[in-house]
C-alpha cells in the first residue's frame, strides 16, 4: 500500500459517519493489517521506528483516539521481546488479527458480570451509548431481572436514542428524555450506570456532560459505575488533553449566526474518587484496588517519547 493511498483510506475512515467507536477500531485494525501485511523489514531499529510513526499517526487522526491507543500500544507490547524484525512483524499481525476475537470475548464476560450488578437495582441511569453497557442489560433482561432504565436522547448524535431503541428492542423497559432532564431525575434512580472512552488513573474520560452528572449524583448520594474492560484501562500517559478539540459544528447548527459562536466538544474527565467503582469482568473494584490495576498499565517507550 503506497504512503498517500494509505492517507487517503484513513482520512475516508475519519470522515465516515457512518462507523461507530468500534467499527472504526476494527477498520483501523485492518488498516494498520494491510500496512504491516505489506511491509518488508530490514532492521528491528528500523522496523520498530516505522511502526511507531504509522501508530502516532493513527492516534492522532481525530477519531477514538484513546480506543486507538490502546490497540497500537497493546501491540507494540506483544512485539517488544521479538529477536528479529520479521517475528516483530509476525506478532503484530497475529495481534491485529485476533482483535475481533478478543474484544468479543471480553465483551461476553464482561456483559455477564455486569448484568449481576445491574440486577440489584429497580432502577438506574445511564448516558449515551455503550455496548457493554447495553450487552449486560439484555442479558439481565434475558432473566427478567432487568432494571428499567433512564436516559436521554444523546445530542447532538443522539446515541442515547439509539440505545433506547436497541435496549427496548431486547426487553427493557426505558425512560428516555432530553440531556438536561437526567439531572432532575437522579432524585428517581438508585445507581448512575456509565461506559467509557478510556479509564485511567487520571480518571475517566466519557462524553460531554459526564463531569457534572457524577457531581450531581454525587450531591444526592446516587452510587456511580464504570463498565468497562481491563482491556479498556488506559495508560496515564494518554494524552488526555488532545481529547477536548471540538467536533465539528455541523453536528449541533449547520447554519450559525455570525455572532453564534458554536462549540462541540465531545469529552470530558471526572476525577477517579468521584468513582464508587468499576465493573469488569472479572469483578468490582473500588478505591485503592482500582487505582493499583490502574497504575499497572504501562504505555509502550516508544509512543511516549522514551
Amino acid at each position: 500500500m503506497v504512503r498517500r493511498r494509505w492517507r487517503q483510506t484513513l482520512d475516508s475512515l475519519v470522515k465516515d459517519t457512518r462507523l461507530d467507536g468500534q467499527g472504526y477500531l476494527f477498520e483501523v485494525a485492518v488498516l494498520l493489517a494491510d500496512l504491516v501485511g505489506d511491509s518488508v523489514p530490514v532492521s528491528r531499529s528500523s522496523y520498530l521506528a516505522w511502526l511507531v510513526e504509522r501508530c502516532r499517526r493513527l492516534v492522532g487522526a481525530g477519531r477514538e483516539r484513546a480506543a486507538v491507543f490502546r490497540l497500537v500500544n497493546g501491540m507494540l507490547w506483544a512485539l517488544d521481546d521479538a529477536p528479529t524484525p520479521e517475528m516483530m512483524r509476525t506478532l503484530a499481525l497475529g495481534y491485529l488479527h485476533g482483535l475481533g476475537a478478543r474484544r468479543a470475548e471480553m465483551l461476553e464476560k464482561l456483559a455477564s458480570a455486569a448484568s449481576h450488578d445491574l440486577s440489584r437495582y429497580r432502577r438506574i441511569m445511564t448516558y449515551g451509548r455503550d455496548t457493554a453497557l447495553l450487552q449486560a442489560l439484555i442479558v439481565a433482561a434475558a432473566r427478567r431481572e432487568s432494571p428499567e432504565v433512564v436516559l436521554s436522547e444523546g445530542r447532538p448524535r443522539l446515541e442515547g436514542l439509539t440505545m433506547a431503541s436497541e435496549l427496548a428492542w431486547g426487553g427493557v423497559e426505558v425512560t428516555l428524555g432530553v440531556d438536561m432532564a437526567l439531572f432532575g431525575w437522579l432524585a428517581d434512580v438508585q445507581a448512575l450506570f456509565l461506559g467509557a472512552e478510556s479509564l485511567s488513573v487520571r480518571g475517566l474520560l466519557y462524553r460531554r456532560g459526564t463531569a457534572a452528572l457524577v457531581e450531581a449524583a454525587q450531591v444526592r448520594e446516587v452510587p456511580v459505575y464504570v463498565i468497562c474492560g481491563r482491556d479498556d484501562f488506559t495508560p496515564a500517559e494518554y494524552p488526555i488533553a488532545g481529547e477536548a478539540l471540538s467536533g465539528p459544528f455541523e453536528e449541533i447548527t449547520p447554519d450559525a449566526h455570525e455572532r453564534i459562536t458554536v462549540r462541540n466538544i465531545a469529552w470530558d474527565l471526572t476525577p477517579l474518587e468521584s468513582i464508587t467503582a468499576a465493573i469488569t469482568a472479572e469483578g468490582m473494584l473500588a478505591g485503592d484496588a482500582l487505582e493499583q490495576a490502574l497504575g499497572a498499565v504501562r504505555a509502550h517507550p516508544a509512543l511516549v517519547g522514551r
